[in-house]
Formats: C-alpha cells, structure tokens, sequence
C-alpha cells in the first residue's frame, strides 16, 4: 500500500477525501492528515508518505510554500493540489515545481481515481526501475551511457566510464532528433567526423546527444556549424546549461525536453538555448486587443501593421514558455474570433470556417507557419471586403467612414493625416469644407449619438458609456454631450424612459378603445 497524507485546512473536506472513494481498492492508504501547510510540511517529515493531497490556498503557509520547502529538502512525495478555482498563474508555479496533477473542488470522484491509478503506475514503474538498478554490479560502457541517458544510475554508475571522461570539470550536452536529421539523407559517415576526444556522440531511439566537455558555448555552434554545413536542411539543435558531474545528464536531457516546447514558437531558428527559456517573462496581454488592428490592417492594407501585431503575437507566446497544445488551441480560439469580427463589420464576406482554422494550425509546424498560412487566408479575404476604404474615389468618405467605423478610439487630425498621407493642417481644412464641420465637433456628434443609443438601451453605466465611445474622461464626456443635447446623460436617459412608458400606456389605451 501507498501512504496518502491529506492536507486541507477544512475539516470538512479532510473528511470528506477520507471517504469518497475505497482508497484500498486502488493501492493506497491514508496515514494521516494535517490542518495547514505547517502541519502538513510536519507530517511530510515524520511519516514520509508517498503521496500527499494539498489544498493550494491555507493560512500560514500556502500549499505552493509547502510543496517548494518539501522538495527543497529532499521528499520523494508526490502531490495532488486541491483548489476551488482555476489559475494560470498557479498552474505556471506547479508546472516549475514539476507537478502536473490538479484537480478543482468539488473533487470528481472519477479524476480523482484516474489520477491515483497513473500515479500508482509511476511509483510502481520507478519501484521497477529502483529494484533493476540494484541487480546492477558491473556494467560496461556502453551500458552506463544508456542508463545514464534514461536516467537509470546508482550513485557510483559513473566510475565505470574512462577516466579521460570523468575528470572534465565542464559538461555541456546538445540534442538533436533523429527525425529532424532523417530528412537530409546523412550518410553513414557523416558522424564519422567527430573526430575531437572531448566530444562524446550517444543516442537512444529517438534523439542523438553531442556531450561536449570542457568546451565554452560559443566554440559548441561553432563545431557544429562546421559539422553541419553539408547538410541540406539545419536541424533544431537544443543546447543543456553547462553542468559539473555526469551523474547530472539527466538533468541536462531534462532540460532539452522543454526546450523542445520552444522549437514550435522560435520556428525554424536552429539553435534553441536554455538560456532562452529562462530569460522567458510573463507578458500581460490580452491577445484579443490584436483583433482590431489586424482588422484595420486588412481594410487598408498595411503590411507593416499586420506584421507588427504578428511579432506581438509571437513574442506574447515566446515569453509564456507554454506546451504547444496549449497555444494551438489559444490560436483557433483568436483566429474564430478574428473570423467573428470581420463577419460582423463586413457580412457579405466569406471568412474562413472553423475546420479551416483548425486544419491551418495543426497542420502547421510551428508558429510563424501557422501565421503564414493565415496570412494568406487573410489577404485573400480582404481582396473580398467592401473594400470601401480603398476603393472609394474621394479620400473624405474614406475618412468619414474611419471615423465611424473608429470614433472609439483615439483619433485625431494626426493620426488621420498619417494613415491617408495628408498634411494635418491641410486635412483640418478640408474636412471642414467637405463636411461643415471642424473635425472635432465632427467627432464629438458622431460619439454622442452613440452615446444616445447607449443610454436607451438601459444596458450601461454612464461611465461605461463615456469609455465605449472613446472619451476617457467622464466629466468631460458630461460636458460634451450637455453641449449637443442640452441635457446630461442620466437626464436624458430618464426622459428616454418616460417617453417610452407614455407610447406603451398609449398604446394600451388604444387597445382598450378598440375593444
């Protein structure tokens, strides 16, 4: 049996874990529990169990804090965290500490089993491990490397290797897969050339290893540079941090595994450093704000704009060092949304449907590909807009219909100039002659009349009201449609209602009459 240790600050749910399934029946026995973090790092201490269930948020010491100090100092523990809500940025914690089980309150009984059995699996696979590793008395080279590889080595595995290996003071592994270099017909003597006795070629099913020993990081790119350059197509390479004892290798192809993740956002850089994982920060970013200036880059089309909303994009999911499933089912859901936005501002166009969108990222190798083969959807579907921007012979409609199109945000007589090549001064002046109206008294009614539909709709606080039509600034927002209506919003908005109950009570009149 496997002891399970509970730690929740609620009585209630302690209790509740007690029983909620037959823990027997799947391997497990419950040792204990513990009422807060302190008592649960305690009992860690004195009983050693073999699995833990933490709540995430208790007083004192938070289950995160506990789990950190636990692994700090040394416990073999797993952990399954309880929490009665979902958090990124908790998941982001739990994923560095190396836990991937988590499970939302009310605990499902069934996630709950599912969780135990594959748990189960892991200890008995590593039990497996653990007893293969002491029949172990003498092994070969060869041997060592594998096992040194899958990470299956005894404390003193290492001393079978040459010594001319062991004594390095600097290690430093790079991998690459096997598949990658399938596609380049290497031929049998290609590794034939790594010829340099501080350069140690392994390899399991999947991948080849590079072990450079004593080599600085830029003298690594360099050989392989050279190695490579008879090479059709360049691999994605993955290099470990430089490490001081071969019994940390493991650790190194640890490494290379995430940074595996970042070959599907860096696209095809070859060379992906563990230093680039971690100089890797959180960005906040709401990536649907893309969607309207990649919509307006597509109404003028402006490569220069849309180009910069996909380096945002990039480099958002650059700096969240997320697993590629994750991100690919950020970029359907956006790209629905983008598809969305341009239905609702051009519905005559055909956008692209959802199995497109799905088909194009999954489909697509990395990131920038996945944006390329949008891109291409995308400039296809603007040649099918209205194209009233671009088509309209007077360059005034054009900006009238911007302005309507984009009262919300912050437009003036600059911007304007910019975007249909004008002088700003000049522009000021035609647009007065053109419309009789200066521009900004032009905006302001544009925004007020918004503002009235607003107001009638009941749905919206004024001051919500004042920030959806593109004044930040409520008490000017006031000011301004006092200046056009002749009365402030709520003001209007109750005389609005008034109006509306005297039609309805006139018309019930009516019917009464008919009747």
């Amino acid at each position: 049996m496997y002891e399970v240790l509970l730690i929740d600050n609620e009585p209630m749910i302690r209790e509740g874990l007690k029983h909620i399934i037959d823990w027997n029946e799947y391997g497990f026995s419950i040792c204990c529990d513990a009422i807060d973090g302190r008592d649960g790092l305690q009992k860690i201490r004195t009983h050693q169990p073999d699995l833990a269930l933490v709540d995430i948020r208790m007083p004192g010491l938070s289950g995160i804090e506990m789990i950190q100090q636990a692994i700090q100092e040394g416990y073999q523990t797993k952990f399954i965290i309880l929490s009665g809500y979902s958090s990124f940025s908790y998941a982001q914690q739990l994923i560095k500490l190396g836990i991937t089980s988590y499970l939302l309150k009310p605990i499902d009984e069934e996630e709950l089993i599912n969780l135990l059995i594959g748990i189960k699996q892991t200890f008995e696979k590593e039990r497996n491990i653990n007893h293969q590793l002491k029949q172990y008395k003498q092994l070969s080279e060869e041997q060592t490397w594998h096992m040194l590889l899958e990470g299956k080595m005894i404390g003193k595995a290492t001393s079978d290797l040459p010594a001319h290996i062991r004594n390095h003071t600097n290690y430093q592994l790079v991998m690459m897969l096997k598949r990658d270099l399938s596609n380049n017909a290497i031929s049998p003597s290609f590794f034939n050339e790594i010829t340099n006795p501080n350069v140690k070629l392994l390899s399991d099913s999947n991948r080849w290893f590079f072990l450079f020993m004593d080599f600085q990081e830029d003298e690594i790119i360099r050989y392989l540079q050279k190695l490579f350059i008879k090479l059709k197509n360049q691999p994605n390479v993955y290099l470990s941090h430089d490490f001081q004892a071969l019994d940390l290798l493991p650790e190194a192809i640890h490494q290379m595994e995430q940074l595996q993740q970042l070959a599907f956002v860096y696209g095809n850089k070859t060379f992906i450093l563990q230093k680039q994982l971690e100089n890797k920060g959180w960005i906040e970013l709401d990536i649907d704000t893309l969607i309207e200036p990649i919509l307006k880059a597509l109404e003028f089309q402006d490569i220069a704009l849309l180009q910069s909303q996909w380096k945002t994009l990039i480099r958002y999911f650059q700096a969240q060092a997320m697993d590629q499933t994750v991100i690919q089912a950020e970029l359907v859901d956006f790209f629905i949304q983008l598809n969305r936005a341009i239905k609702h501002a051009y519905p005559d166009v055909t956008v692209m449907d959802k199995n497109e969108v799905i088909e194009s990222i999954y489909r697509s190798s990395n990131l920038q590909a996945i944006i390329e083969r949008i891109e291409l959807k995308l400039w296809h579907i603007a040649k099918h807009m209205d194209g009233f921007l671009l088509n309209a012979d007077n360059n005034m409609d054009k900006i009238i219909h911007y302005i309507h199109h984009y009262y919300n945000q912050e437009i003036n007589l600059k911007v304007l100039a910019n975007l249909f090549n004008y002088n700003s001064s000049y522009l000021g002046k035609k647009f007065k002659k053109h419309t009789g109206y200066y521009f900004h008294t032009y905006l302001d009614q544009v925004r007020i009349e918004q503002a009235k539909q607003l107001l009638q709709t009941k749905e919206y606080k004024v001051y919500e009201i004042s920030e959806r039509i593109g004044y930040s600034n409520m008490d000017y927002f006031y000011k301004k449609f006092k200046k056009y209506v002749g009365m402030s919003p709520k003001t209007y908005q109750k005389k609005y209602k008034l109006q509306e109950n005297d039609a309805f009570n006139t018309q019930k009149c009516c019917e009464g009459i008919e009747k």
